[in-house]
């Protein structure tokens, strides 16, 4: 009886589409654990919007929250517009107004990257650290060898500005070292000119250890802390701690957003829910009789500690999936549930230019989903209503630091083609 249920609640998630029988993908078949979640990056959009030229040469591309960003991709930040980058697990590196961002590499080992012009800022926690390295206008490269915050900047003179606010920093040019330390900064230009930072102190405070009901979710701290403020950690009899997400009496998952074929993993699930990352990439979503729908990291998350110099971190080991589904062809329908607990992920074997997915496109309707608000952030608000105050106060904050927009490659200034040219251009097709 609970796997009919189970079975029955699923198919609440399922859309029957019409279109034609599937092919086979050329790309994005990825192994039965899918990619390593080292090798992808998470685009968050705070403002505004976020183009990206992939790795293979394409066009520039219009990403929106939630999209995984491959190795070898250009970042472009349009002026007036904000976002942030997450990569190897639980690091950031905050794309301000007039940026544009390299993405030379993604391991375990390390991460690289390449800035041409903006303003970017690292927050490299403790766990799960690993080293980052940037390169600059200029060939200097500067690394940030342990965790810590770090402000890169590039000047109208193509200069660059490097900030130390916490943890340290090395600039590499032309063999020479140049060593920095929290309070210090270096302008990095025909050479290397290190002095204290006059801008403040650093009044960020670290994060906070887990409270016990944090604790008890079974994953890293970065998917326990994003998703508590999206919702509760709860315990079931049969999977453990699972996380209840605080949405409205009809929600289901795999409904708000839209499939994409991001290559190399093939068509991708981009969520439009705040919180879509971690619960759609790995893990099993479940209904229960008591909480409804709850999200399990059911045997996603394997936590090793290790030595790295003089510190001691923590290795979290998940893979990345383009969508935790399983798809049913049906004739020329096709239909998407969630994988059960334990059910093998398989990636999907549909051609990139398949109509049945590439149309499916469902924003995230006003009162759908709650986040955390108000005196000591104990009540429950909607995210939509939220959502418009945090872009209020981040356009505020630019304003009061505007910076020009130098760059020489403008994406947003591209031949776009509007979703009304593609009706037109579909429209002129003769019927088949």
């Amino acid at each position: 009886m609970k796997r009919a249920a189970l079975y029955v609640a699923a198919s609440i998630a399922a859309f029957i589409l019409a279109g034609l029988p599937p092919a086979f993908a050329q790309e994005g078949e990825g192994s039965e654990d899918g990619f390593s979640a080292y090798a992808v990056a998470r685009v968050k959009v705070l403002d505004g919007s976020v183009w990206v030229r992939a790795s293979d040469g394409g066009d520039w591309e219009e990403f929106s929250s939630n999209s995984p960003l491959p190795p070898r991709s250009r970042v472009s930040v349009p002026d007036g517009s904000e976002a942030e980058l997450q990569f190897h697990g639980g690091q950031f590196v905050l794309l301000t107004s007039g940026t544009d961002l390299e993405v030379r590499d993604l391991q375990e080992g390390g991460s690289v990257f390449r800035l041409r012009a903006g303003e970017i800022r690292f927050d490299l926690p403790p766990d799960d650290f690993a080293p980052v390295s940037v390169r600059v206008p200029g060939g200097a490269i500067a690394q940030f060898p342990v965790p810590g915050r770090q402000w890169l900047t590039v000047t109208d003179s193509d200069e660059t500005r490097l900030v130390v606010r916490r943890g340290s920093a090395v600039v590499t040019m032309e063999g020479d070292e140049h060593r920095l330390r929290a309070g210090q900064e270096a302008v990095i230009g025909r050479d290397v000119a290190v002095a204290p930072y006059r801008g403040g102190a650093d009044e960020s405070a670290e994060p906070p250890p887990p409270s016990d009901v944090e604790a008890r979710g079974d994953a890293p701290p970065v998917v326990v802390d994003e998703l508590q403020e999206y919702g509760e950690w709860v315990d079931v009899p049969t999977y453990g701690s699972v996380w209840r997400p605080r949405v409205a009496v009809g929600w289901s998952p795999y409904v708000y957003g839209r499939w994409v074929w991001i290559s190399p993993y093939g068509w991708t699930w981009v969520s439009n829910e705040p919180w879509g990352w971690y619960p759609y990439r790995c893990g099993y979503w479940l209904t229960d009789p008591v909480f409804g729908w709850i999200w399990s990291p059911y045997n996603s998350f394997v936590s090793i500690d290790f030595v790295f110099g003089s510190n001691r971190y923590r290795h979290h080991n998940v893979f990345f999936r383009p969508a935790t589904v399983r798809f049913v062809p049906e004739g020329r329908n096709v239909r998407w549930v969630p994988l059960r607990p334990g059910e093998r992920f398989r990636p999907a074997g549909f051609a990139r230019g398949d109509a049945r997915l590439a149309r499916w496109n469902r924003p995230l309707d006003a009162g759908r989903v709650f986040v955390r608000g108000g005196p000591n952030r104990r009540e429950w608000r909607d995210y939509s209503a939220v959502r418009t105050e945090r872009q209020a106060e981040i356009r505020k904050i630019r304003a009061a630091t505007p910076r020009p927009d130098t760059r020489t490659v403008r994406p947003e200034r591209r031949a776009v083609r509007t979703p009304a040219a593609v009706e037109r251009r579909k429209s002129a097709q003769p019927p088949m």
